[in-house]
């Protein structure tokens, strides 16, 4: 079987993102809301809002866009009842 190439997202404001498992990032493991995308920002160029009003900027490989997870890719639809 050969590899697949997986599916990139171009972000956009209002996505909702989960910040990646790092001792380095800022609230990792949270969810937040992409409300700015600059892609000249030297800090990151996507600054995203969390639920308590605080906001951060990222990069794209920093981030999880929640509409392509993977536990969301391989689950098998549910059966009618």
């Amino acid at each position: 079987m050969g590899r697949q190439k997986l599916q990139t997202h171009n972000p956009k404001t209002g996505d909702r993102v989960l910040i990646r498992m790092s001792s380095r990032l800022p609230y990792a493991g949270q969810m937040g809301v992409v409300v700015e995308i600059n892609k000249d920002d030297v800090y990151g160029a996507i600054l995203v809002r969390f639920t308590d009003g605080l906001q951060f900027r990222y990069t794209q490989a920093e981030l999880l866009f929640l509409g392509l997870l993977p536990s969301q890719l391989t689950r098998p639809a549910r059966g009618v009842a």
